[in-house]
């Protein structure tokens, strides 16, 4: 539960879709009232972020005579968090001159800290004019690289293939840039003209032989855009999310363990069992993952098995 709690929260707080923080923090406070503040400590320091971002921009708008103000504001993110960086990507000049402005501020008021730049999260608005008409069009800064890109082009009509621009952006996971490229270039009920066209346009699919252009024809009834995207995170929120339960019950679970033996001093196997049933609540271990465990916290000489009955254990203080 928590896990996904998380990670939905992790997305209302990030696209400020949070309808209050208040709200927010009670909902925790019932959950915490209930599991314990082990339970619910990550999660408290994802909204604790929020605050602290809040005033590092004022500091940092501050700082720099209010020069960005209305341009750029930046979400600092602690551990908390589970999302992968994208440190390594060509970033265009326009962006970048953000960036490098508050990084240089952050790493000079915090030079113990290390920032790592996440596009795929986050909100940016472009200027566009295509055919003498303006548009905003709202992006994830990863699909902001990508369409500046063609801020580069020479002729009206001129060509990036997938190729060139995976080496123009940075961006070398092939389904990353795919899902990019396809939010851009294909039709959708949203975006019913696309920002760029693809050649050749026989389907919606996008290819890593297919070459792209702006759409010159672009037009849309409304000035301000949000150009939606497929997730981009390749299938694997599942499994993060099954692997971080697995280890935290496999940490709730050894310490189970130890708290008992620690009392007990010697127990047997089945009581040992027995006891571990009733006091772990949260979650109903697995005769698997207790043996498993249990082998563990001998190996690291936590427990002793007895010599002459190996259904009984002795706690090594």
């Amino acid at each position: 539960f928590i896990e996904v709690y998380k990670e939905l929260l992790g997305k209302r707080l990030l696209n400020n879709k949070s309808a209050s923080i208040d709200d927010e923090k009670n909902a925790l406070v019932k959950v915490k009232v209930l599991q314990g503040a082990n339970f619910t400590a990550k999660v408290e320091g994802m909204i604790n972020d929020m605050g602290t971002a809040e005033q590092a921009n004022k500091e940092f708008h501050t700082s720099t005579g209010n020069l960005y103000q209305n341009v750029f504001n930046a979400q600092i993110l602690s551990c908390n968090w589970k999302l992968s960086s994208q440190s390594k990507l060509i970033v265009p000049d326009v962006m970048n001159t953000w960036l490098s402005a508050f990084q240089a501020w952050y790493l000079e008021t915090k030079p113990k800290m290390i920032l790592n730049w996440m596009y795929k999260v986050g909100e940016i608005t472009i200027k566009a004019t295509i055919n003498n008409k303006s548009f905003d069009l709202i992006l994830l800064p990863i699909q902001a690289i990508v369409l500046l890109a063609f801020n580069q082009i020479h002729t009206r009509d001129q060509e990036y293939s997938f190729e060139d621009l995976s080496e123009m952006t940075g961006i070398t996971e092939v389904e990353i840039l795919k899902r990019i490229l396809h939010s851009l270039s294909c039709p959708n009920p949203k975006l019913k003209s696309p920002l760029l066209i693809k050649n050749p346009n026989v389907t919606k699919h996008i290819n890593e032989k297919d070459c792209f252009k702006v759409n010159n024809s672009f037009t849309n009834v409304m000035k301000r855009i949000v150009v939606p995207i497929a997730s981009l995170d390749i299938d694997t929120s599942n499994r993060s999310v099954s692997s971080s339960i697995e280890d935290g019950r496999k940490l709730v679970l050894e310490a189970c363990i130890v708290r008992i033996m620690k009392s007990r001093k010697q127990l047997k196997h089945a009581d040992l069992i027995s006891e571990i049933l009733r006091q772990i609540t949260t979650f109903t271990p697995e005769q698997k993952r207790i043996k498993q465990a249990i082998e563990s916290l001998i190996e690291r000489e936590y427990l002793k098995r007895d010599e002459e009955d190996s259904k009984l254990y002795t706690y090594l203080a």
